[in-house]
């Protein structure tokens, strides 16, 4: 009997322990480039899920309550004891129900609905929001990240070598040459960034492409202007010449007028 009690005590730890390989992996994937950024945005998501399983931890608890108090007395639909209550709700969040259940009485079909509709509609969405987000920051500079988790694990790895080993001149060169990458949108392999890597692009495209035809407006505005000017200046100087002209017109008018009247004059008083 207490053979058989170690044997499943250690097959509970077993399994305990195996959820821990998955943290080895972690560590060996971060020097595999196919697996490297999918491990490091995992990670980001874990991080930015935080409050958002605390809200849903939030609900779920609550709901089981109001689940248990509005239940028929004596039926069997798992709300009977807090663990299989909590458990109910857990699988309810995931779609799994039977509709019986909740046909039992009008109070049941109303939290059923209302925790359907906040749960498995907004909180899902609003996740599917948080993880899309995350997805973005993190490949917008996967690149980089995926390098600096690969320099981490090389530490990791000089850390438990033989002082031979660290000698290795074919490993450890006096002289370390940097790349550096000039193309934006793309990582030293030319891979995908992300979206918003793009639109950052696209939109310096744009607003370079806008800004060069403003550009062009305003030096055909100003190139314009300046023929206005010479225009306007143009009319002035033929304005000016004109009104030359006529003054002079009017003043070869006027004296041929005063002489003609000087010469009837003389003419009237020699007949006189």
């Amino acid at each position: 009997m207490h053979d058989e009690a170690a044997h499943e005590q250690a097959k509970r730890l077993g399994g305990l322990g195996t959820l821990l390989t998955l943290a080895r992996f972690k560590s060996v994937a971060r020097g595999i480039d196919a697996l490297s950024s999918l491990v490091m945005m995992l990670e980001e998501i874990a991080v930015d899920m935080g409050p958002f399983l605390s809200v849903m931890t939030f609900v779920i608890v609550v709901s089981t309550f109001a689940f248990t108090m509005v239940s028929s007395a004596g039926a069997d639909n798992g709300y009977a004891d807090l663990h299989g209550s909590l458990f109910v709700a857990y699988s309810l969040s995931l779609g799994d129900f039977e509709q019986d259940t909740y046909t039992d009485n009008g109070l049941m079909t109303v939290v059923f609905v209302y925790f359907t509709l906040f749960v498995n509609v907004i909180l899902f969405n609003v996740l599917i929001a948080i993880i899309s987000d995350t997805f973005e920051r993190v490949m917008e500079t996967a690149g980089h990240r995926v390098l600096a988790q690969k320099a981490d694990l090389l530490l990791s790895m000089q850390k438990i070598m033989r002082k031979a080993e660290r000698g290795r001149t074919d490993w450890f060169p006096a002289w370390l040459h940097v790349a550096e990458r000039v193309t934006e949108g793309q990582d030293a392999e030319g891979g995908w960034k992300g979206k918003l890597d793009a639109f950052k692009a696209a939109v310096k495209t744009e607003v370079g492409a806008v800004q060069a035809e403003v550009g062009a407006i305003q030096a055909n505005q100003a190139e314009m202007k300046a023929e206005m000017k010479a225009n306007q200046a143009e009319m002035k100087a033929n304005q000016a010449k004109m009104e030359a002209g006529i003054a002079e017109l009017k003043s070869m008018l006027q004296s041929q007028l005063t002489q003609q009247l000087v010469e009837a004059t003389d003419v009237v008083v020699d007949e006189a």
